[in-house]
């Protein structure tokens, strides 16, 4: 190719480009406001940067419940170069057409340039307010949301989360605001349904004040549409008194409710007695709920803890998408145990043996409180010896030093006295009367009786440790002492475990006596030879 043609081509080329850019226009909606729901007709304005015709489409009809809104599309308009245009697109709401809460009802019209190119436009009526007539008036509703119990955070709940919203009503008016009331429910924007549609007391706001209310609530499966998981929280406080189209004001905020492929869970768990003693059986009862979107088969659920030595498999069955079952349990309640609340553990486990689990990891358990009260009484887990300290005869003091050791698994708390003594002495103290020992730590306690001059023989009394005020809680340890009338004797003491540590001094005495006894004698033989 020589450089002549190149050339001319390379004119060509540019020519084209020019006369394209010569020709091209930009089409533009310039205003187009909501469809309003009260009227029939909507006006919106055009723009282009070059003098052409537009010519529009689209427009496709809305149908809800066998109800229909159509639409005319417009004739074409002339447009001049950079000078707006308004076109009127009319409508027509049959009598009978209900806009749901939530929903956006639009539509789309094409605008095609005799020069541009088509630029589509969606035209979307205004949204259902809450307040029957917008907002209105001097009244602010904010909410602050709280997923107390349950699986959900603030904005994504499960089935079965425990709810609370705080309402803030704010008065911006120099005066107050009488009877308001807030109204408020959980909407579902694919059927048109209340989940939830509830109000509150009437209360007052004082000028330039506000009030908060709490609600608490929960989601209830049963009420949910298993393939929808988009729903609104609608709220508002309008006046009763003024009327909701001159004082009301709203909220509204989306929530997702997760709805998993496998998850099952339980709900209103409760204890039959809600006070349960010792030694005796406890009914819980539940409702088992399939919140997945997939039938269950072979559910079961166990219940433990070891403090209450339980570990006990209970057997659901099968259980489809969005169903329940009612399921009863009948625990065993030990005999020896301390009377306070015990944290019950329920795992709920698949057909795999596997505890069930959410997208976000959490396990379906469940920890429902057990009070446990009455006839929990428990003896003292304690090693009790006795030894004779001293004395040991009639009319005189008697001391026996006994020596508790706490065989338990714990730290306990004693107290030591004694019983049935009262026919041959009388107590005189024990020292110590409380103490406590960790396992395994041992303790001396002494008893001091003032034995009655009358008294001789063998004589008994029961040492007794106590941790609490019931028979049961006590711990009785039979002790012998053998008393002698006043002179040489040899005491004696029997027990569980009893010796005697002073028999060698008795020994000794005697042995002297005698020894005198035998001086006097030979002494007196002397005499009278």
């Amino acid at each position: 190719m020589n450089s002549k043609t190149l050339s001319m081509l390379t004119f060509g080329i540019l020519a084209v480009i020019l006369l394209a850019n010569l020709i091209s226009a930009t089409l533009t909606f310039q205003s187009v406001p909501a469809i309003s729901k009260t009227s029939n007709s909507i006006d919106i304005t055009i723009i282009s940067d070059k003098d052409e015709t537009a010519t529009f489409s689209g427009l496709s009809s809305i149908t809800q419940g066998g109800q229909t809104i159509t639409f005319a599309v417009p004739a074409p308009v002339v447009l001049t170069a950079n000078t707006p245009r308004t076109f009127t697109v009319n409508y027509n709401i049959p009598s009978g057409f209900n806009f749901l809460l939530g929903k956006t009802y639009s539509t789309s019209i094409t605008a095609t340039g005799s020069i541009s190119s088509a630029v589509p436009q969606t035209l979307s009526f205004d949204k259902v307010n809450y307040c029957s007539l917008g907002n209105k008036g001097d009244l602010t509703t904010t909410v602050d949301i709280d997923n107390v119990k349950g699986f959900g955070d603030d904005d994504e709940w499960y089935p079965g989360d425990e709810v609370t919203i705080s309402v803030d009503v704010k008065n911006n008016r120099n005066e107050k605001v009488n009877d308001i009331i807030i109204k408020w429910g959980l909407y579902n924007p694919k059927t048109g349904e209340w989940i939830i549609d509830d109000e509150e007391k009437q209360f007052d706001v004082k000028s330039s004040t506000r009030e908060t209310k709490e609600i608490t609530f929960t989601i209830d499966p049963k009420d949910l549409d298993s393939s929808t998981e988009d729903y609104i929280l609608y709220v508002k406080a309008y006046s009763d008194y003024d009327g909701e189209g001159i004082q009301c004001g709203s909220y509204s905020e989306d929530i997702k409710i997760n709805i998993e492929d496998n998850f099952v869970i339980l709900d209103d768990i409760k204890t039959t007695p809600e006070i349960v003693p010792c030694d005796s059986q406890v009914q819980l009862t539940a409702n088992v709920w399939n919140i997945g979107s997939e039938d269950q088969s072979d559910v079961y659920v166990v219940v433990h803890d070891d403090e209450l030595k339980l570990n006990q498999k209970f057997t659901v069955g099968d259980i489809d998408s969005f169903r329940s079952k009612k399921l009863t349990m009948t625990l065993n309640i030990p005999a020896e145990l301390k009377e306070k609340i015990y944290d019950l553990q329920i795992d709920v486990y698949d057909e795999d043996n596997a505890i069930y689990s959410n997208g976000n990891d959490d396990n379906s358990k469940f920890l429902p409180t057990l009070k446990v009260e009455g006839n929990c009484a428990v003896a003292p887990k304690a090693f009790i010896t006795a030894d004779l300290q001293s004395g040991g005869q009639s009319g005189k003091e008697l001391v026996i030093k006994s020596t508790v050791k706490n065989i338990g698994d714990s730290t306990a708390t004693y107290a030591a006295t004694a019983t049935g003594y009262e026919s041959w002495s009388t107590l005189s103290s024990v020292e110590p009367q409380t103490f406590t020992l960790k396992s395994g730590e041992s303790k001396e306690v002494l008893y001091k009786f003032s034995v009655n001059k009358a008294t001789e023989g063998d004589q008994t009394f029961s040492i007794v440790l106590s941790t609490g005020p019931t028979d049961k809680e006590k711990l009785n340890q039979p002790v012998t002492v053998t008393i002698q009338k006043s002179g040489f004797s040899f005491p004696g003491i029997t027990g569980l475990s009893v010796s005697n540590n002073n028999w060698y001094l008795w020994g000794i005495g005697i042995l002297n006596v005698i020894l005198v006894i035998i001086i006097i004698i030979v002494a007196m033989r002397i005499a009278r030879g």
